[in-house]
C-alpha cells in the first residue's frame, strides 16, 4: 500500500458532512420559529424582536414581595440602610395604590 492510498480518505467512509453556516441558521430558524411569518435572511432574524414579554406586576404582588424582602433583610446583620430604602419603596407603592383608587371621572 502506498502512502497516498493510506492517507486518502475514500468518499464511501464519510459518515457525516458538516453543514454550512447558512444551512445551520436556516435549520435553527425553522426549529425555533415562533410565528408564521417567513424569515428569509439573517437580517430578518436580527430585526425581529421575539424576546419574552414582561408581564405587568400588580400593586398587591409588589407589596407582598416587598414584605418578603423586608423579612429577609431583618434576618441579616447590619441591613438598616436597605430596610430604610424598602420603607421609601413601600411609601411609593402605597401612594401609587391610593392614586389608582381615586376616581378620576364622574360617569
Amino acid at each position: 500500500m502506498q502512502v497516498e492510498e493510506f492517507l486518502e480518505i475514500p468518499n464511501k467512509n464519510i459518515v457525516y458532512e458538516v453543514p454550512s453556516d447558512e444551512e445551520i441558521i436556516r435549520k435553527l430558524v425553522k426549529t425555533f420559529r415562533t410565528n408564521s411569518l417567513a424569515i428569509t435572511s439573517i437580517e430578518d432574524i436580527e430585526d425581529k424582536d421575539n424576546g419574552p414579554e414582561i408581564s405587568i406586576v400588580s400593586i398587591d404582588t409588589a407589596n407582598t414581595s416587598l414584605k418578603t424582602m423586608r423579612t429577609f433583610l431583618l434576618q441579616q446583620n447590619d441591613m438598616e440602610k436597605y430596610i430604610n430604602i424598602l420603607g421609601k419603596i413601600e411609601k411609593f407603592i402605597n401612594k401609587t395604590k391610593m392614586d389608582q383608587m381615586q376616581q378620576s371621572k364622574i360617569d
